[in-house]
Protein backbone atom coordinates (compact mmCIF):
# COMPACT_ATOMS: atom_id res chain seq x y z
CA UNK A 1 0.00 0.00 0.00
CA UNK A 2 2.76 2.43 0.99
CA UNK A 3 4.64 1.61 -2.24
CA UNK A 4 1.59 2.53 -4.34
CA UNK A 5 1.23 5.84 -2.51
CA UNK A 6 4.89 6.65 -3.15
CA UNK A 7 4.53 5.81 -6.87
CA UNK A 8 1.45 8.05 -7.21
CA UNK A 9 3.22 10.90 -5.42
CA UNK A 10 6.28 10.54 -7.68
CA UNK A 11 4.10 10.60 -10.81
CA UNK A 12 2.36 13.77 -9.58
CA UNK A 13 5.70 15.50 -9.03
CA UNK A 14 6.76 14.57 -12.58
CA UNK A 15 3.59 16.05 -14.07
CA UNK A 16 4.07 19.28 -12.12
CA UNK A 17 7.69 19.50 -13.23
CA UNK A 18 6.75 19.11 -16.90
CA UNK A 19 3.99 21.70 -16.62
CA UNK A 20 6.38 24.12 -14.99
CA UNK A 21 8.76 23.84 -17.94
CA UNK A 22 6.13 24.62 -20.57
CA UNK A 23 6.41 28.04 -22.18
CA UNK A 24 3.60 30.53 -22.15
CA UNK A 25 1.59 31.97 -24.97
CA UNK A 26 2.98 35.51 -25.51
CA UNK A 27 6.07 36.83 -27.28
CA UNK A 28 7.57 40.28 -27.73
CA UNK A 29 8.44 42.12 -30.96
CA UNK A 30 9.94 45.57 -30.50
CA UNK A 31 7.65 47.19 -27.94
CA UNK A 32 4.56 45.11 -28.80
CA UNK A 33 3.27 41.76 -27.57
CA UNK A 34 1.45 39.17 -29.64
CA UNK A 35 -0.18 35.84 -28.81
CA UNK A 36 1.63 32.76 -30.11
CA UNK A 37 1.77 29.08 -29.23
CA UNK A 38 4.90 28.26 -27.20
CA UNK A 39 5.65 31.94 -26.50
CA UNK A 40 8.29 33.31 -24.15
CA UNK A 41 5.86 34.69 -21.52
CA UNK A 42 3.05 33.04 -19.59
CA UNK A 43 0.80 36.12 -19.54
CA UNK A 44 0.19 39.25 -21.57
CA UNK A 45 0.98 41.47 -18.57
CA UNK A 46 4.42 39.92 -18.04
CA UNK A 47 5.15 40.24 -21.76
CA UNK A 48 4.12 43.90 -21.86
CA UNK A 49 6.17 44.64 -18.77
CA UNK A 50 9.27 43.22 -20.45
CA UNK A 51 8.59 44.85 -23.83
CA UNK A 52 8.03 48.31 -22.38
CA UNK A 53 11.40 48.26 -20.63
CA UNK A 54 13.44 46.37 -23.24
CA UNK A 55 11.69 47.07 -26.55
CA UNK A 56 11.79 50.04 -28.86
CA UNK A 57 11.65 50.97 -32.52
CA UNK A 58 15.04 49.58 -33.37
CA UNK A 59 16.66 49.20 -36.75
CA UNK A 60 16.31 46.46 -39.31
CA UNK A 61 17.64 42.98 -38.79
CA UNK A 62 17.52 42.24 -35.13
CA UNK A 63 17.78 38.98 -33.28
CA UNK A 64 15.27 36.37 -34.28
CA UNK A 65 13.17 34.67 -31.66
CA UNK A 66 11.53 31.36 -32.38
CA UNK A 67 7.90 32.07 -33.05
CA UNK A 68 4.77 31.08 -34.86
CA UNK A 69 4.99 27.37 -34.06
CA UNK A 70 6.82 24.59 -35.89
CA UNK A 71 10.13 25.85 -34.45
CA UNK A 72 9.96 28.79 -36.84
CA UNK A 73 12.83 31.25 -36.55
CA UNK A 74 12.58 34.84 -37.73
CA UNK A 75 14.39 38.15 -37.50
CA UNK A 76 12.64 41.45 -36.81
CA UNK A 77 12.55 44.71 -38.76
CA UNK A 78 11.08 48.08 -37.83
CA UNK A 79 10.63 51.18 -39.94
CA UNK A 80 8.28 54.12 -40.55
CA UNK A 81 8.11 54.35 -44.34
CA UNK A 82 4.90 52.32 -44.78
CA UNK A 83 1.41 53.74 -45.02
CA UNK A 84 -1.30 53.06 -42.44
CA UNK A 85 -2.30 49.40 -42.23
CA UNK A 86 1.13 48.13 -43.28
CA UNK A 87 4.33 47.18 -41.46
CA UNK A 88 7.86 47.52 -42.79
CA UNK A 89 9.79 44.28 -43.40
CA UNK A 90 12.78 45.64 -45.33
CA UNK A 91 14.15 48.96 -46.54
CA UNK A 92 11.98 48.73 -49.67
CA UNK A 93 9.08 46.46 -48.72
CA UNK A 94 5.89 46.72 -46.64
CA UNK A 95 3.40 44.00 -45.71
CA UNK A 96 -0.22 44.28 -44.54
CA UNK A 97 -0.53 44.38 -40.75
CA UNK A 98 -2.61 41.19 -40.96
CA UNK A 99 0.28 39.40 -42.72
CA UNK A 100 3.41 40.79 -41.01
CA UNK A 101 5.73 37.85 -41.77
CA UNK A 102 7.79 38.29 -44.95
CA UNK A 103 9.88 35.74 -46.85
CA UNK A 104 12.91 37.28 -48.54
CA UNK A 105 13.16 34.35 -50.98
CA UNK A 106 9.64 34.69 -52.41
CA UNK A 107 9.09 38.37 -51.57
CA UNK A 108 5.68 37.43 -50.16
CA UNK A 109 3.80 38.25 -46.95
CA UNK A 110 2.24 35.66 -44.63
CA UNK A 111 -0.11 35.72 -41.65
CA UNK A 112 2.07 33.45 -39.49
CA UNK A 113 5.71 32.55 -39.14
CA UNK A 114 4.95 28.87 -39.72
CA UNK A 115 3.21 29.63 -43.01
CA UNK A 116 6.11 31.80 -44.16
CA UNK A 117 8.67 29.16 -43.26
CA UNK A 118 6.71 26.45 -45.07
CA UNK A 119 6.84 28.41 -48.34
CA UNK A 120 10.12 30.22 -47.90
CA UNK A 121 13.46 29.54 -49.56
CA UNK A 122 15.08 32.44 -47.70
CA UNK A 123 14.92 34.07 -44.27
CA UNK A 124 11.67 35.00 -42.48
CA UNK A 125 11.23 38.56 -41.19
CA UNK A 126 8.59 39.89 -38.77
CA UNK A 127 7.90 43.51 -39.61
CA UNK A 128 6.59 46.35 -37.46
CA UNK A 129 5.82 50.05 -37.83
CA UNK A 130 8.17 52.12 -35.71
CA UNK A 131 10.07 55.36 -35.56
CA UNK A 132 13.47 53.79 -36.12
CA UNK A 133 15.21 51.58 -38.59
CA UNK A 134 15.36 50.84 -42.15
CA UNK A 135 15.45 54.07 -44.10
CA UNK A 136 12.61 54.82 -46.42
CA UNK A 137 12.01 52.52 -49.31
CA UNK A 138 12.02 54.68 -52.39
CA UNK A 139 11.17 58.05 -51.16
CA UNK A 140 10.41 59.01 -47.68
CA UNK A 141 8.00 59.10 -44.82
CA UNK A 142 4.74 57.35 -44.09
CA UNK A 143 2.10 57.51 -46.81
CA UNK A 144 4.61 58.57 -49.53
CA UNK A 145 4.91 55.11 -51.09
CA UNK A 146 2.65 52.87 -53.12
CA UNK A 147 2.65 49.22 -54.08
CA UNK A 148 2.83 47.22 -57.28
CA UNK A 149 2.04 43.52 -57.19
CA UNK A 150 2.70 40.96 -59.93
CA UNK A 151 0.49 37.86 -59.97
CA UNK A 152 -0.87 35.16 -62.25
CA UNK A 153 -4.06 33.13 -62.63
CA UNK A 154 -2.33 30.30 -64.49
CA UNK A 155 -0.21 27.41 -63.29
CA UNK A 156 2.59 27.71 -65.85
CA UNK A 157 4.34 24.62 -64.43
CA UNK A 158 7.74 26.25 -64.65
CA UNK A 159 8.56 26.81 -60.97
CA UNK A 160 8.83 30.21 -59.31
CA UNK A 161 8.54 33.09 -61.77
CA UNK A 162 11.31 35.66 -61.35
CA UNK A 163 10.09 39.25 -61.49
CA UNK A 164 12.10 42.45 -61.98
CA UNK A 165 10.61 45.84 -61.13
CA UNK A 166 12.60 49.05 -61.15
CA UNK A 167 15.82 47.33 -60.15
CA UNK A 168 14.18 45.21 -57.43
CA UNK A 169 13.52 41.49 -57.73
CA UNK A 170 10.77 39.20 -56.46
CA UNK A 171 9.04 35.93 -57.25
CA UNK A 172 5.59 34.59 -58.09
CA UNK A 173 5.14 31.09 -56.64
CA UNK A 174 1.33 30.69 -56.51
CA UNK A 175 -1.55 31.28 -58.91
CA UNK A 176 -5.02 32.70 -58.22
CA UNK A 177 -7.66 31.51 -60.67
CA UNK A 178 -10.75 32.82 -58.86
CA UNK A 179 -10.04 36.56 -58.73
CA UNK A 180 -7.43 39.25 -58.34
CA UNK A 181 -5.57 39.02 -54.98
CA UNK A 182 -4.74 42.04 -52.84
CA UNK A 183 -1.28 43.57 -52.63
CA UNK A 184 0.90 41.52 -50.30
CA UNK A 185 -0.93 38.25 -51.06
CA UNK A 186 0.98 35.05 -50.48
CA UNK A 187 2.95 33.80 -53.49
CA UNK A 188 2.78 37.12 -55.37
CA UNK A 189 5.62 39.59 -55.97
CA UNK A 190 4.75 42.80 -54.10
CA UNK A 191 6.99 45.87 -54.37
CA UNK A 192 6.71 48.98 -52.20
CA UNK A 193 7.98 51.95 -54.20
CA UNK A 194 8.03 55.71 -54.44
CA UNK A 195 5.35 57.10 -56.75
CA UNK A 196 6.44 56.94 -60.37
CA UNK A 197 6.63 54.77 -63.48
CA UNK A 198 8.38 51.39 -63.42
CA UNK A 199 9.23 48.71 -65.96
CA UNK A 200 8.20 45.18 -65.00
CA UNK A 201 9.47 41.99 -66.65
CA UNK A 202 9.24 38.32 -65.67
CA UNK A 203 10.55 34.92 -66.65
CA UNK A 204 10.62 31.28 -65.57
CA UNK A 205 12.32 28.13 -66.85
CA UNK A 206 10.13 27.74 -69.95
CA UNK A 207 8.82 31.21 -70.85
CA UNK A 208 9.24 34.93 -70.39
CA UNK A 209 7.04 38.01 -70.27
CA UNK A 210 8.31 41.15 -72.06
CA UNK A 211 8.71 44.29 -70.03
CA UNK A 212 5.77 46.61 -69.55
CA UNK A 213 5.49 50.05 -67.95
CA UNK A 214 3.25 50.59 -64.92
CA UNK A 215 2.49 53.51 -62.61
CA UNK A 216 2.71 53.53 -58.81
CA UNK A 217 0.73 56.14 -56.87
CA UNK A 218 1.08 57.12 -53.20
CA UNK A 219 -1.02 54.82 -51.04
CA UNK A 220 -2.17 52.87 -54.10
CA UNK A 221 -1.92 49.23 -55.14
CA UNK A 222 -1.37 48.48 -58.84
CA UNK A 223 -1.84 44.79 -59.71
CA UNK A 224 -0.09 43.38 -62.77
CA UNK A 225 -1.33 40.05 -64.13
CA UNK A 226 0.99 37.73 -66.06
CA UNK A 227 -0.98 36.31 -68.99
Amino acid sequence: MMKNVINVFAALLLVLAIAGCKKGGWSCSGSSCYSVEGGDFASQSSCESYCSSNGGGGGGGGGGGGGGGNNCTYSTYSGSSCSSGYVQVSATTCCPSSSPYWCSGTNSCYSSCASAAANCSGSVVLGSYGSGGGGGGGGGGGGSTGQLMVWTATDWQCGTISVSCGGYSGGVSQYYYSGTPSCGASGCATFTLAPGTYTVSASCSSRSWPGGTYTVTAGGCNTVKLN
